[in-house]
């Protein structure tokens, strides 16, 4: 397996993830391991999505699954502007 976010050399003896829960992925031994870099891929929101994210993922991808920002707004980006900016 050759990873992404470090050298060149094949990385050996990998564990094999089978699931995940909040912060914490498990191999297929059962152990379970904190996973220190899931903020690099993964939100805040650890391995754990509650319904309402899901459920709000599931509507934009039905809607629009992407929309580069050089063709124009998308109604939900719009939306997330004006909140962040009344926090800012």
């Amino acid at each position: 397996v050759m990873m992404s976010w470090s050298n060149s050399k094949a990385v050996k003896d990998l564990p094999v993830f089978e699931r995940s829960e909040g912060v914490y992925l498990y191999d297929q031994n059962g152990k379970r391991f904190l996973d220190w870099t899931s903020q690099a891929v993964c939100v805040n929101l650890g391995y754990t999505v509650p319904e309402s994210i899901k459920d709000a993922v599931t509507s934009q991808l039905e809607t629009m699954p992407y929309l580069y920002g050089g063709l124009g707004l998308a109604p939900v980006r719009a939306k997330l502007a004006k909140l962040m900016a009344e926090i800012c």
